[in-house]
């Protein structure tokens, strides 16, 4: 019996397939389907390194709508040293974005494979060569994604589990077990790869909210995206030890917007705050002493702002009121205004307030 081989398709190895338009390859190793579109992808050829190799079974997770049809198509040959460059030959035809879908369709079913529709575990068995070719259709409306594609050269590995004479390959009871088999080696892989449950770059998205709850997230719903939310998970430990600090409302600003900000505590302004400015410091600033004004040199965006104060407050200090403000070069003079941050007077000449004095021959300040 040949040797066991699990090809495991990552992102890289599934960036390198043939993708028609409306598939896109993410890092997460899966292939997103874009909505109306017919999805025809062809993965580069599996090759096992001995002549007449036995192929097991391919295994793939559709995520799309139930009237989506997913036909799977593969074929193997064996090639001799002189074919070499026919081998070469009929990669890149199958790789050249000028070839036709319809071309290319038509030259697995005249190499004789396999077509199936709508399966997730394809049984390989009546296929033998060194070179395995697959191409993957997809055609309906609505978006979806392929995920947790790998090839398993033997295929049935919960056959070994039998005595010999129930393990011959194509017989009856081998085609009735491999159902089983798919079970067997799905659980098998899962606990094969449970590490990946529990680190937050892996682990199921359904899993995330769980994992932010045990370590005293508050969450609702889907108001955080995922990418943001395994980023808070990861820093999750340090964020609690310095939780209530201005070095934790720095480090959640720079994980929710990717960037720094100016932090105002109005407690360390009361020395430099004079009577007659009171007021105005108020205003700007807040009341109490433990307000904090947080100044963040970008675009407004309504949903960014609700998820870093819904964040924020969960680390600030309990007494604390926040007030996010963003503002951006030149903006308007009837918002925030904080000269040297967003408010420049140009000019060479020279002018006098209070006096309509002309600046820059433009500007009057009354």
């Amino acid at each position: 019996m040949q040797e066991r081989k699990i090809y495991s398709l990552t992102g890289g190895k599934l960036k390198r397939a043939y993708c028609q338009e409306g598939i896109t390859i993410g890092n997460d190793a899966r292939a997103y389907l874009a909505d109306g579109q017919t999805h025809f992808m062809i993965l580069r050829r599996f090759c096992s390194y001995t002549p007449e190799s036995k192929w097991g079974r391919f295994h793939m997770q559709l995520h799309m709508n139930k009237d989506c049809i997913c036909v799977f198509r593969a074929f193997a040959m064996d090639i001799t040293d002189e074919e070499q460059e026919e081998l070469t030959a009929m990669e890149h035809f199958f790789m050249d974005g000028t070839v036709s879908v319809a071309d290319k369709k038509r030259a697995f079913d005249n190499a004789g494979g396999i077509q199936v529709t709508n399966r997730e575990d394809v049984l390989l068995y009546d296929l033998q060569g060194e070179y395995l070719f697959v191409a993957i259709e997809i055609t309906g409306s609505g978006e979806g994604y392929i995920d947790n594609m790998f090839l398993d050269s033997q295929g049935d590995n919960f056959m070994q589990t039998f005595p010999e004479i129930y393990q011959e390959e194509g017989s009856f009871f081998h085609r009735y077990m491999s159902v089983f088999s798919s079970i067997y080696n799905e659980i098998d892989n899962e606990i094969s790869h449970i590490d990946q449950y529990l680190d937050p770059d892996t682990a199921p998205a359904e899993l995330l909210p769980q994992y932010a709850d045990w370590l005293g997230l508050e969450l609702e719903g889907e108001f955080l995206e995922e990418d943001l939310l395994r980023r808070l998970i990861r820093e999750a430990y340090q964020l609690n030890r310095i939780k209530g600090t201005k070095q934790c409302i720095r480090r959640l600003i720079s994980l929710v917007l990717g960037q720094d900000a100016i932090i105002v505590e109005r407690k360390r302004l009361d020395g430099y705050i004079s009577q007659e400015d009171k007021r105005i410091y108020q205003k700007l600033y807040g009341c109490d002493e433990q307000d904090i004004v947080i100044l963040v040199n970008r675009e407004r965006n309504e949903r960014v702002q609700a998820q870093l104060l819904y964040l924020i407050n969960q680390f600030k200090p309990v007494k604390s009121h926040v007030e996010l403000i963003f503002y951006k070069d030149f903006s308007r003079l009837d918002t925030y205004s904080f000269m040297d941050k967003d408010r420049l007077l140009s000019g060479t000449g020279q002018g006098v307030l209070n006096n309509r004095q002309t600046l820059n021959g433009t500007s009057r300040l009354g």
